[in-house]
């Protein structure tokens, strides 16, 4: 609620920002493959949690087996001895059900794997953090795009109209005599390009503005209020980089995943040792006989299995596994290397973009100046209302100018701190 009333009254940065991460798809895909990475580490767990197993069964037999122990007596002694009824040693037709219970006992690679998958998950959650990072410095930069290519669509109607003026102007100049044909011409192309550059600059502003409606679910109709400036954040590019190193999310990725590969290649290794398992089983049958006449039972076993050798696999699985480590080994030192690089690279842009924006405060401040001046003698009748036109028109481009350089330095310092793992 209080996130479409901010969309109507006015959108900060922070809305669009909080929009795309509670709305938006990329946010909700992001989530959604960390959660599928997460699995892996309770498919581990279940290595070393207890397993129960419930079995049931119904055997039908061809024919019942049964022995009669009547045949066994002497004919002699038949008419003495009381006839009994045959055993049952094999029924027709019986129920079975059991329940298991099996639980490791020993499992070193199993602890292993646990581990391993651990800390595969925190790279996982670390991935998030910097697709994350990457979607805000996104949304930055299509939030400025609109903000300035509204301006721009302002500045440019602001010439068109100061075009239509001179045209007119020169078409009396004209009439009366006082001016050539080719005068009336220049001030027709003028304001030709005037109507051009407005046209592309109502273009820009609704692609960007389609752009940021996307990302955000905002529809266009409220004002862009653009955000307070950002501070510079590092004192200097030795600072900026100690704080990739510590919390950048793709380097810290890299050297969980180092230190999970290295982890996988200590459980491979400890797959020579055997394996117990405990368990406790508890049965019931209908399968009863002459000899056992008990439905149910139960028993406990251990059981341990070794094996010494097969063939080459875990020789195979070793050297692989050891070759993994030593890949996640250098794909971190990779990502390091390719922080630094970036580091340094936005460190220098933002403080590029930083001189720019201070050079053109001043030329706004000039423009001001000279827009100030232009009234003054306009009030005096030293210049006519055209010529205090052009001063008021470059006071706006002089502002729109300080826009696009602010809009630079933010971006700048937003693509800094994305580079450091601070957005």
């Amino acid at each position: 609620m209080l996130l479409w009333v901010s969309f109507a009254l006015a959108l900060t940065l922070d809305d669009a920002w909080l929009a795309t991460e509670s709305r938006g798809l990329d946010a909700a895909m992001i989530e959604e493959q960390y959660r599928m990475s997460a699995t892996s580490r309770v498919a581990a767990w279940s290595l070393l949690s207890p397993k129960f197993v419930l079995r049931g069964s119904y055997t039908r037999n061809d024919e019942e087996i049964t022995f009669d122990p009547n045949a066994l007596i002497p004919e002699e002694f038949a008419s003495i001895l009381e006839p009994s009824e045959p055993l049952v040693m094999r029924k027709l037709s019986y129920f079975d059900a059991s329940m298991s219970m099996v639980q490791p006992l020993f499992s070193p690679r199993s602890v292993a794997t646990v581990v391993a998958a651990g800390q595969g998950t925190r790279a996982a959650a670390e991935d998030r953090d910097a697709q994350r990072s990457m979607l805000r410095a996104g949304v930055a930069r299509a939030f400025w795009g609109a903000l300035v290519a509204r301006e721009a669509v302002a500045i440019s109607g602001a010439a068109v109209a100061s075009a239509e003026r001179h045209l007119d102007l020169a078409k009396r100049r004209v009439l009366a005599g006082s001016a050539s044909r080719q005068e009336e011409l220049q001030a027709e192309l003028a304001l030709s390009r005037a109507r051009r550059d407005l046209a592309a600059a109502e273009e820009s502003r609704s692609v960007t503005e389609n752009v940021l409606g996307g990302l955000t679910g905002w529809t266009g109709g409220a004002d862009l209020e653009p955000p307070r400036p950002r501070m510079f954040p590092f004192e200097s590019v030795e600072a900026a980089l100690a704080a990739s190193l510590e919390g950048r999310p793709d380097v810290r990725a890299a050297r969980f995943r180092e230190a999970a590969s290295r982890t996988a290649s200590v459980a491979q290794a400890l797959d020579w040792l055997p394996a117990i398992d405990g368990r406790f089983t508890y049965a019931w049958t209908e399968n009863t006989s002459a000899f056992n006449d008990k439905t149910e039972f139960w028993m406990v076993v251990v059981e341990s299995e070794w094996v010494l050798w097969d063939g080459g696999y875990r020789v195979s699985e070793q050297l692989r596994s050891n070759s993994q480590a030593r890949l996640a080994a250098l794909a971190s030192r990779d990502a390091e290397d390719n922080a630094e690089q970036d580091v340094r690279a936005t460190f220098l842009a933002a403080e590029r973009a930083g001189a720019a924006h201070q050079a053109a405060e001043r030329e706004v401040a000039l423009a001001d100046e000279n827009a100030r001046l232009a009234t003054v003698a306009f009030d005096a009748g030293s210049i006519t209302f055209l010529d205090l036109e052009d001063a008021r028109l470059g006071l706006l481009a002089a502002r729109f100018a300080e826009l696009q350089t602010r809009a630079q330095r933010e971006l700048a310092i937003v693509a800094l701190l994305d580079a450091t793992g601070r957005l």
